[in-house]
């Protein structure tokens, strides 16, 4: 069942389409994004250039980085198809003019289809990794971030967030980390048997964590170039 939720937000209002009990939607109907600290963080580096939001859902950081950060684009990216349709549909709602939604997963290389799985209280977690107890299913084809992304000029942040795939992810958008340097956001979790790898190639490309916000059970690493700190 679909439902809505909207709360004002420096002295916007912002609606989200959502399914009903969604987990996200607590926090708007609260009044408040979901990892409204993480935002706040976000905004207060006040970055112009492009946002890339890998793992977009139902556009609570996508809405928020185009209406209340510096960004002169973003480009908006979900592979669930039934996220997909509220991420459009809230890009829509909140005139979000400067967005780009791309429907497609991403990983390390182009694949025809791709499995995903998720269950209805957490659309949030979908994930390319089989889950027996997730009920439904889907396929989607997959890109690389490098092919996506590729006319893309000063990308200036990436999010991940795609529930353990983020390593594959990040395999396919080498060559846009190393030509941008953006500011990298990443969520990590404990479980995540790819944490060494992804933080081994950041320190080898001169990239450190310089925040971990951690809201709930989800720790955020925010990954900076040193040459961008400089």
């Amino acid at each position: 069942m679909k439902t809505e939720s909207q709360f004002r937000h420096e002295g916007e209002i912002v609606v989200f389409h959502h399914p009903t009990y969604d987990h996200i939607s607590k926090s708007w109907n609260r009044g408040e994004f979901y990892e409204q600290e993480l935002l706040n963080l976000v905004q207060s580096l006040n970055l112009n250039g492009c946002y890339v939001d890998i793992g977009a859902h139902h556009g609570n950081h996508t809405v928020f980085f185009s209406l209340f950060c510096k960004a002169d684009k973003v480009v908006a990216i979900e592979g669930n198809p039934v996220n997909f349709e509220y991420l459009e549909m809230n890009i829509t709602e909140n005139l979000c003019e400067n967005v780009q939604a791309v429907g497609v997963l991403v990983g390390a290389e182009d694949m025809d289809k791709v499995n995903l799985y998720w269950n209805d209280e957490n659309t949030g977690v979908a994930t390319t990794i089989k889950q027996e107890q997730y009920e439904n299913t889907a396929f989607n084809q997959q890109k690389t971030l490098d092919d996506i992304l590729n006319n893309e000029k000063d990308i200036s942040l990436m999010k991940f967030d795609i529930q353990g795939a983020e390593w594959s992810a990040i395999q396919g958008s080498k060559k846009v980390i190393e030509k941008h340097q953006p500011i990298i956001i990443i969520e990590l979790m404990a479980w995540n048997k790819d944490d060494t790898k992804i933080k081994q190639y950041f320190e080898d490309i001169g990239y450190e964590i310089t925040r971990t916000i951690k809201q709930g059970n989800t720790p955020m690493f925010l990954f900076e170039s040193r040459r961008g700190c400089e």
